[in-house]
Formats: C-alpha cells, structure tokens, sequence
C-alpha cells in the first residue's frame, strides 16, 4: 500500500494559546517521527503587524510561543499577503527578518503567498510594488550589494527550507529538462487563493468531524496517523 514520506498541513496556530493543545499536537508530531513518517505544519501567520487582517487577538507571548514551536519541529511560515494593511508589510517583513520572537533561521525564508481578492485597488497594488522593490533591496543590501553572491542565493544557495524561499528558484533548477511554473512563481511572492476562504467554502472540519472547534487538527492528526500505522 501506498505509504507518504511527509504530510504537510496548514495550520494558523491558534492552538498555543492553550498549553494542553499544545503539548497534544506535539504528541502526535512526536509519534509521526516513531513510524518514520514527517508531519510538518506549514505556518499560516502573517506576522505581527498584521493581527487585523485575521480579526486576531493573540495574548502578548503568542508569538514568543510560535517562535518556539517553529524552533523545535522546524516548521516553516507561510505568511498572506493581502491588499489590507499592505502598507505595513515593510514592517512587518523587518519584524520577521529582524524581530526577537522568531528564530533568524526561520524568519528569513518565507513563503509569502499574495492573497487574490477584490480589494486590490492601484493605491494597495502601488505599496505591493514598493513592497517588493524593499524586498530586492533588503535582502541584496544584506549581502553586501554584491551581485555573485546575490545571485547565488537566488539559484544556487539552498537550505533546509528553500522551498519556503520567496528569492529562490534554486528547487526548479534541479531538473535539467525543465523550468517549471513553480520557478517562475518563486520569483516573485508566489500567487495563492488564501486557504481561510478555502476553508470557509468546504467547511473541512464541519464535515469530516461534525463540528469545526479548536480541536479538529488533534482529530486530523489522530485519523492520519491512524491511516499511516494501517
């Protein structure tokens, strides 16, 4: 039978606002690694600066306990980015690259997934494009402005999370016979439906566990591995 190396799941986390959650989720993590089987949360959080765009209210050490986390399992982020407060995204980046509660390893590779909605007036597309021009310039600023070595970093250098890599395109580069969409995308913040609206759309949780609640992910990591062990 069919067996996954890895299963990825998307995740915003809000499970760490409660430690019996919390050491619940990483149980299973914990039980995946017995069985040789990697169960990896992608993590859906925007930053700090961007608490708004999720109607969020997280206590004062919720990022502190993120960063943990993450530190831990090594889990990658893949932060939305919507036309709502795109303005603050300078910020909010100098926060991730920057910031004390997210591990520097982490905080710098981001897989920053542009949220397609109406809201995208020429005002928000505007601030995208400075946005994305700071990008450039803040990441080749850290390399000294030094054009080998920039280019290196963006199709050679890889490291443990370059698929989480805005600046990389290093991943499409390992088959000779190909430069895939996914390459392409990788240079530039790649383009994504935000997963919430997905979400809100099938009711996932409502129809597998009869109940969306803050415990579905312990149900999805219990039925998972149950399958994998089968």
């Amino acid at each position: 039978p069919y067996r996954p190396i890895d299963i990825i799941y998307p995740e915003n986390c809000d499970f760490l606002e409660n430690e019996e959650l919390t050491n619940k989720v990483q149980e299973y993590i914990d039980k995946f690694k017995e069985v040789n089987l990697k169960f990896a949360l992608s993590l859906s959080i925007d930053g700090k600066y961007m608490d708004d765009n999720r109607n969020k209210k997280h206590s004062k050490d919720f990022y502190k306990k993120v960063g943990e986390f993450a530190d831990k399992n090594f889990f990658g982020f893949h932060p939305m980015v919507s036309a709502i407060n795109i303005d603050k995204w300078i910020e909010n980046y100098k926060w991730w690259a920057e910031g004390e509660d997210i591990p520097k390893a982490l905080g710098n590779y981001l897989m920053m997934l542009e949220v397609r909605d109406d809201n995208w007036s020429d005002e928000a597309i505007n601030q995208y494009l400075k946005f994305l021009n700071f990008l450039i310039d803040y990441n080749y600023d850290k390399l000294g402005r030094n054009k080998e070595t920039f280019a290196k970093r963006v199709f050679i250098n890889k490291n443990i999370l370059h698929y989480y890599d805005n600046l990389s395109i290093s991943s499409s580069l390992d088959s000779k016979d190909s430069f895939d969409a996914n390459g392409l995308s990788n240079a530039r913040i790649t383009f994504s439906i935000k997963e919430d609206l997905i979400y809100e759309m099938l009711n996932f949780n409502y129809y597998l566990f009869l109940g969306a609640n803050s415990y579905s992910l312990i149900n999805i990591l219990l039925c998972v591995f149950i399958f994998v062990i089968i």
